[in-house]
């Protein structure tokens, strides 16, 4: 993972050195974890979605993410260059943008009617 750089909270989390999670004697994967644990990522309290869309600044070295109680420390490359965007960031913003188109579309299909 790099800085100056924007991913979902799932490839953070996939950045995680361990698999699953413990949380009230339930064994969880790291998909699981979202919304049935307290998930904080770089200072983010309350990372409820996987889909979340985490912008890590330029210059920042490491994060802290914390699940549950465990806390862990991702180091981070430095980028330079354009901020970079992953390509589930960049996939999330196309299901967005197409939602939004076809929800235009029966707008118009209404008012024309």
């Amino acid at each position: 993972m790099k800085n100056n750089a924007v991913y979902t909270a799932r490839e953070i989390v996939a950045a995680i050195p361990v698999e699953t999670f413990t949380a009230d004697e339930k064994t969880l994967s790291k998909e699981e974890i979202f919304g049935n644990v307290s998930v904080t990522i770089g200072g983010i309290r309350g990372v409820v979605s996987p889909d979340h869309i985490i912008t890590i600044p330029e210059g920042v070295g490491s994060m802290e993410v914390s699940v549950g109680v465990e806390t862990f420390t991702i180091e981070l490359d430095n980028n330079d260059g354009e901020r970079e965007h992953s390509e589930a960031k960049q996939e999330a913003v196309a299901v967005e943008l197409q939602a939004e188109a076809e929800a235009h579309e029966e707008v118009e299909e209404e008012v024309a009617e």
